[in-house]
């Protein structure tokens, strides 16, 4: 997780906190393109209409992902050892999150 924690609003104390975690994934898709989905809602506007609501908002940047080597289909799940470990990676990132809120 590249620690680019950064403030985009901090108006209202009693308004709810937003994290936002980006993960640019798509080894367990048939598709490509999915990857692109965190870039795509950034630039879309997505901080500012939350911080119009009066949220405070966190951006923590995109995750990294390594790809495992000789990750071969498992039944019908593509790159099952590499989704895997992006699960962990993501899920990681979330607790570090909730924890930095706290």
């Amino acid at each position: 997780l590249r620690k680019q924690y950064r403030a985009v609003s901090l108006q209202n104390k009693g308004a709810h906190s937003v994290a936002i975690i980006g993960a640019p994934f798509s080894e367990g898709q048939k598709r490509r393109g999915v990857e692109h989905g965190p870039a795509a809602i950034r630039s879309a506007g997505l901080v500012e209409r939350l911080s119009n609501l009066g949220c405070s908002v966190y951006d923590f940047g995109d995750l990294s992902f390594t790809q495992v080597p000789n990750d071969e289909i498992y039944n019908t799940v593509k790159n099952p050892r590499t989704v895997g470990l992006a699960s962990q990676v993501l899920s990681g990132a979330v607790r570090s999150a909730m924890r930095s809120e706290e």
